[in-house]
């Protein structure tokens, strides 16, 4: 990792903490508008730095699927399929497709894949220091205090990585399905229309 990557996130992650405390001078941080404001901060500052930077914080391990996760039973049990029909019904889905098609083609789907680990690397750092500023305010006034902190992180960082974790097993093994397909010469003319995947993968 270069050591002037590094500083310059550490910069930029401290001053959006001072500009957190700043912000609670004028809305309590026990309020919900708080939350979802500093929230949003982090995610914004995340984004700007890991793109800008190219920083990995992250190693290639972190991101490969783990045996309990393939299947997806344990992000089933959390509840994840609700938090997918939620997105479903504010149309996050459809401004996602629309800003990122996904095609049943193996090239788009390893795009579509790659998106998944930068999308969890951005709500993993923003979640992370979300939880140092919760940690911080309770330590400071009391836990009770800080229930919207930690409700905004659970919806709007935790969910999302467990997302990204639920489909991108079934993206890699429709990848794989589709490569068989092809080298099994069943697949369509490669002059057919590719039409884009709609909903959840189904693999």
């Amino acid at each position: 990792m270069s050591v002037g990557k590094i500083a310059i996130t550490a910069v930029l992650l401290i001053a959006t903490f001072a500009g957190c405390e700043w912000y609670a001078t004028m809305v309590p941080p026990t309020h919900w508008g708080y939350a979802i404001a500093v929230n949003f901060g982090f995610l914004s500052v995340a984004t700007a730095v890991l793109t800008a930077t190219e920083l990995d914080l992250f190693r290639p391990s972190y991101f490969a699927s783990k045996r309990f996760e393939r299947n997806g039973s344990i992000y089933r049990w959390t509840g994840i399929q609700a938090f997918v029909a939620f997105l479903r019904f504010i149309g996050w889905e459809k401004f996602w497709r629309r800003a990122i098609p996904v095609l049943k083609e193996p090239d788009a789907l390893r795009k579509y894949a790659d998106s998944t680990r930068g999308s969890e690397a951005v709500h993993v750092v923003a979640g992370v220091c979300m939880m140092a500023l919760t940690t911080s305010i309770a330590i400071r006034h009391s836990w009770a205090e800080t229930k919207w902190l930690w409700l905004v992180n659970v919806l709007i960082n935790l969910y999302p990585v467990l997302l990204q974790r639920y489909n991108r097993p079934r993206v890699e093994r429709l990848i794989l399905r589709l490569e068989r397909a092809s080298r099994n010469k069943s697949t369509e003319p490669s002059d057919a229309p590719k039409s884009p995947i709609s909903g959840e993968f189904e693999t």
